[in-house]
């Protein structure tokens, strides 16, 4: 329980994908950068430095149904597509 892998994945066939992942914020500080382990293309673009969005920036649609409004951490991660990456530190 020290260490948070990610896997993230475009299945869009023609367009790049860039999105927020949420990474725990116990595990990855503001300003960590996680690096890519693995990708099946052969010049991926690494995912942004760990940001911190605060409370009350964000709306976050949890499982149950409910909304969350952070704070929260994440990466930003720019997928080509058909891309997948597994990222870690």
């Amino acid at each position: 329980m020290d260490q948070e892998i990610v896997i993230a994945a475009n299945t869009d066939t023609a367009n790049p994908s860039s999105v927020y992942v949420i990474v725990d914020m116990t595990l990855n500080n503001p300003g960590n950068q996680m690096r890519i382990l693995y990708s099946n293309q052969q010049a991926p673009q690494a995912p942004s430095a760990v940001q911190q969005l605060v409370a009350g920036t964000v709306v976050v649609q949890e499982t149950d149904g409910t909304t969350g409004t952070g704070p929260l951490n994440c990466v930003r991660v720019t997928l080509a597509p058909l891309e997948v990456q597994i990222l870690g530190r």
